[in-house]
């Protein structure tokens, strides 16, 4: 029985970068592409910690190079977000969509991404007495 989210332990091994871990779930069966809840993969996670070995593992095992979470992050997002530029030249040796889109709508209800947040945006849209910027943060 999986637990509520669908967090496999090879999804937590990969996010770890337990590169032997990973091996060993690998060799007893466990599924590369699993997903959580939010649609992201034990990929995901290994490129959002910069584990190029693990990442290497994973995709010589069968997982998708551009499985997206449910907002339509890939790995390739991940690995740019962090930083991580082996990993990046990893995925996109993989053939990783450096075209992928990130799917963020604005309007009452809506996920909108945390960068749209941040402190100097929020300061910049706040300070401005321009009905447009305040309609839209009342949204």
């Amino acid at each position: 029985v999986a637990p509520w989210d669908y967090t496999t332990p090879l999804i937590l091994a990969a996010a770890g970068g337990h590169t032997a871990c990973v091996i060993e779930l690998l060799e007893q069966g466990a599924d590369p592409n699993a997903r959580r809840v939010t649609g992201t993969t034990a990929l995901f996670f290994a490129a959002q910690g910069g584990y190029v070995d693990v990442a290497r593992i994973l995709l010589k095992a069968g997982a998708p190079v551009d499985c997206s979470s449910v907002d339509g992050g890939t790995p390739l997002f991940v690995a740019c977000q962090g930083g991580h530029e082996a990993m990046v030249s990893e995925l996109l040796s993989h053939g990783a969509n450096v075209h992928a889109c990130m799917k963020v709508s604005v309007g009452r209800g809506s996920v909108i991404s945390f960068h749209y947040f941040t402190s100097d945006y929020f300061h910049l849209a706040t300070s401005s007495s321009s009905p447009p910027r305040q309609r839209w943060l009342a949204v």
